[in-house]
């Protein structure tokens, strides 16, 4: 496996880098899938679409995320 890096607010990376490393290791697990399934198998603009239906589907709106980014 190779390491990426992906920016996060400075609060989740805290959090991350307080885990345990059992909870570091399922979340890890996590991106993977979620990376896996979505990345490889389509190309990267297709993946993100997929993504961005999910975050849809579990509330996060257009509207939602651009506060979310002019907050930073």
């Amino acid at each position: 496996m190779e390491t990426i890096t992906i920016s996060v607010p400075p609060d989740i990376a805290q959090a991350y880098n307080a885990a345990d490393d059992t909870k570091q290791q399922q979340l890890q697990k996590i991106d993977y899938s979620l990376f896996s399934k979505n990345v490889v198998q389509d190309p990267l603009w297709q993946a993100i679409a997929e993504l961005q239906k999910q975050a849809a589907e579990n509330g996060l709106t257009q509207e939602i995320l651009d506060e979310i980014l002019q907050n930073d």
